[in-house]
């Protein structure tokens, strides 16, 4: 009897570890569908290069 509740304390505990890892990948799932779907709807405009630096009249400000 000893034998078989031990069992079930360590199937309890790799049941909770599989339940707690799969919650993550569906948060992760949740995650990623949400950054496609946003970034579908607002899509990048062209690329803008940077203004050019500009250098002061006492060189480096």
């Amino acid at each position: 009897m000893l034998y078989s509740v031990e069992r079930f304390q360590i199937f309890d505990c790799r049941f909770a570890i599989y339940e707690a890892l799969n919650a993550c990948q569906i948060a992760n799932l949740k995650s990623k569908i949400a950054n496609l779907l946003t970034s579908s709807i607002s899509q990048r405009r062209e690329f803008v290069p940077p203004a050019p630096i500009r250098e002061s009249k006492f060189g480096t400000d």
